[in-house]
């Protein structure tokens, strides 16, 4: 995944759940340490998710980016499904059409293109 994909992903996923009306953590690349996804919690609520872009598969990085999500939320259950099910829908376009230059001219209205 590029950092071009990985901006797309973020701000498709972060409008998915503000608009379901969840908080969207700040995002960034390369956590500290081994781990391919760490969230760092800040005392006045606020969350950073990082996570490994480098020599992984776009659907991991997507998987850790939602679980991000949903784990700041501290969301479980139904409504955890719920919002991973609407977030998954969200990034498909990504997923099957590749690269940002690759996505359709049009995309469904939960999908934000990044200007080139």
């Amino acid at each position: 995944m590029t950092s071009i994909e990985f901006a797309e992903a973020v701000r498709c996923l972060a409008g998915t759940a503000r608009r379901a009306g969840y908080r969207a953590p700040a995002f960034r690349s390369r956590p500290h340490g081994s781990a391919n996804r760490t969230i760092r919690r800040r005392l006045d609520g606020s969350a950073t998710v990082a996570v490994v872009l480098r020599d992984r598969p776009m659907p991991a990085v997507m998987c850790d980016l939602i679980d991000g999500i949903v784990a700041t939320n501290s969301l479980e259950g139904a409504e955890a499904a719920n919002l991973r099910d609407d977030m998954w829908a969200s990034v498909v376009p990504m997923l099957e059409h590749g690269a940002s230059n690759d996505l359709p001219e049009t995309l469904p209205d939960n999908v934000v293109r990044l200007a080139a």
